[in-house]
């Protein structure tokens, strides 16, 4: 599980390291533009977007669709619920795109922060999603 703060000190002559903050300070805050989902990048033009709210709630644009949920976050990992969303029509790529999208959501079990800054959302075993403020 990422931290916000690293720590470091020395202790009778022995280096300790550790972390600590609530990791949910690293998701709350400004809108995650989706770069790529399932190792793919998104397509040009659409917008993928993931806001992690007060109360354990997520909210966003899955490519067509608005989306909204709620999320778990333990100290084993990160957790989304049942997904609420609109139901406008959408035309191919973007509705395989938002498919995945979704589907790769449900799946994740963990995230992290690169050193880059992008939040990596990773379900088990396979590519997850990529994203950026």
């Amino acid at each position: 599980m990422p931290h916000p703060y690293r720590v470091r000190y020395d202790l009778n002559g022995v280096m300790h390291t550790g972390c600590g903050g609530d990791p949910k300070s690293l998701l709350t805050g400004k809108e995650w533009r989706v770069e790529s989902i399932g190792g793919q990048p998104v397509i040009a033009g659409s917008k993928v977007t993931i806001q992690f709210l007060e109360g354990d709630r997520v909210a966003g644009n899955a490519s067509c669709n608005r989306f909204m949920g709620d999320y778990r976050l333990t100290g084993e990992g990160l957790s989304f619920g049942r997904m609420a969303g609109s139901m406008m029509a959408c035309e191919e790529p973007l509705s395989a795109q938002e498919a995945r999208f979704l589907k790769l959501l449900q799946e994740t079990v963990l995230f992290e922060i690169d050193p880059y800054g992008r939040l990596l959302l990773h379900p088990n075993h396979r590519q997850g999603i990529t994203a950026r403020r």
